[in-house]
């Protein structure tokens, strides 16, 4: 919850700045580390010996992240 918050109080100080429209940030944040954590905590859910490599994971932020700014777009 507290990496949830500290994501919250940054989306917050975006949507301050007017850099991305957020009228619930903590919402926000839990849809941003949602996006980002599904994939592989649920592949390591139905198989544990699974593994990622570095590239795999940046691939599934950066998809996370294009996601999510798709969804809160831009002012």
């Amino acid at each position: 919850m507290r990496a949830t918050a500290v994501l919250a109080a940054r989306l917050e100080e975006l949507s301050r700045r007017g850099l991305l429209p957020c009228s619930d940030p903590l919402l926000a944040a839990h849809h941003l580390a949602g996006l980002v954590m599904w994939m592989p905590r649920n592949l390591l859910t139905f198989c544990p010996d699974a593994s990622f490599t570095t590239r795999e994971l940046e691939q599934l932020l950066e998809s996370a992240v294009r996601a999510f700014l798709a969804a809160y777009g831009t002012p």
